[in-house]
């Protein structure tokens, strides 16, 4: 079953195509990997991105770690966003007030920084992908250029504990506990480890209705996800394919910014200037 996050990506990038572009000019780009944009157009090989976002929505995050000997915090290397200007800023008033935002649990501690700063923070990190313009949905849909984005939306900001994603697993270290797990839930099939741009894992089986399902190991807990992996390895031989993740066992702290919609209704203006963007990319 989609995500409601699937859905309403699904809704807005309909809307484009019938409203603005055709089949060939659109596409879903990212999907579930938030390093890239989620709607890219290409017009006479000129490209733009689109960034989809709900009326209450996460909207970027980094990981810092509370540093004990420096009372201060370290920007993670393996952050997928670069320290900015503003994410500096951020840091830096943390920083001023290590023992507030030192031990951070899965509920969060505010961050009192400037709505500014983390309007500005959140423009960095979709500039850096390419983001020109922003489509939500109050009464209506809602389009917007990325220099509009703060009279959509409010932000606020907080430093919390988040567990981190999956990763492909390691088939010398982690197939016999997958195997061992699939036996233990009544999973039957086969386990293989099929190179698709990565060394992936993927389970080959005749059961339909374990998607999403979680297996619990000794050292991992595994995910089975019917994805665009999975899909690649399908055949038309009654098998049903999933690729099998490995979850991590990390839960690191996050400075993470949530919105929420605070203008409901377009701004004539700002959809004009789309259509202008649009009609000036075609002509170039």
């Amino acid at each position: 079953m989609a995500k409601v996050w699937e859905l309403f990506e699904d809704e807005c990038y309909n809307y484009l195509q019938e409203k603005f572009f055709s089949m060939e000019q659109i596409e879903k780009f990212g999907a579930a990997d938030s390093t890239k944009a989620d709607i890219k157009i290409c017009l006479d090989k000129k490209e733009f991105f689109i960034e989809v976002k709900s009326s209450d929505a996460q909207c970027g995050q980094f990981v810092l770690f509370p540093n004990g000997d420096t009372k201060k915090f370290d920007f993670s290397k393996h952050n997928k966003v670069s320290n900015t200007t503003n994410s500096k800023k951020i840091i830096s008033h943390m920083n001023e007030n290590f023992k507030k935002y030192e031990k951070p649990n899965t509920k969060g501690i505010e961050i009192s920084v400037s709505e500014n700063t983390l309007h500005e923070w959140i423009c960095d990190v979709y500039r850096a992908k390419q983001v020109e313009f922003f489509i939500t949905k109050g009464k209506e849909f809602i389009i917007l250029p990325i220099k509009k984005f703060s009279n959509y939306f409010s932000v606020t900001a907080c430093y919390r504990k988040k567990r981190s994603g999956s990763s492909e697993p390691n088939e010398k270290n982690n197939l016999s506990e997958i195997k061992e797990g699939l036996e233990n839930e009544k999973i039957i099939g086969d386990v293989k480890f099929i190179k698709n741009e990565k060394n992936r894992c993927f389970l080959f089986t005749k059961i339909d209705n374990i998607d999403k399902v979680k297996v619990y190991c000794q050292n991992y807990t595994y995910y089975i996800v019917n994805n665009k992996h999975s899909k690649k390895q399908s055949k038309d031989d009654g098998y049903y394919v999933y690729e099998i993740r490995r979850l991590s066992n990390t839960s690191n702290p996050n400075v993470i910014c949530q919105l929420s919609l605070i203008k409901d209704t377009q701004e004539q203006e700002d959809l004009l200037e789309f259509s202008n963007y649009i009609e000036d990319k075609e002509n170039l």
